[in-house]
């Protein structure tokens, strides 16, 4: 039999014949480039778990205050959106054609102001 290429060594010579300069330098690169890529893998794992994290410990969270138990609304009409920022909550009231604004703290329930809608 033929040997290989490969076993053509004999096992206690460890010598091998120098690398020419050019396979050094591209050698060295893909080491470069190998290493930032993981430390790039590794930032982009690191971001994810962050964010499942903190979205694990956020959920479930009830804003922050109390809340009464019932709002007087002025006027008579069907509100039709709300949201809550920084302790106001901000009413989207319909009364036949006129559409108002209504501000309310979410503390006292009492009203902050209202912003009445109209076309030009």
């Amino acid at each position: 039999m033929t040997k290989s290429a490969f076993d053509d060594r004999e096992p206690g010579n460890a010598e091998e014949a120098p690398l020419d300069p050019a396979v050094l330098r591209v050698q060295s690169r893909l080491r470069r480039l190998v290493a930032g890529s993981t430390l790039i893998m590794i930032a982009g794992i690191g971001a994810l778990l962050a964010a499942i994290i903190y979205k694990v410990n956020s959920v479930g969270k009830v804003p922050g205050g109390n809340w009464p138990e019932s709002i007087a609304l002025e006027g008579a009409g069907e509100v039709r959106s709300l949201s809550v920022s920084d302790g106001v909550l901000y009413l989207l009231v319909q009364d036949g054609t006129t559409t108002v604004i209504q501000r309310m703290d979410t503390a006292t329930g009492k009203a902050l102001g209202r912003t009445t809608l109209a076309r030009p």
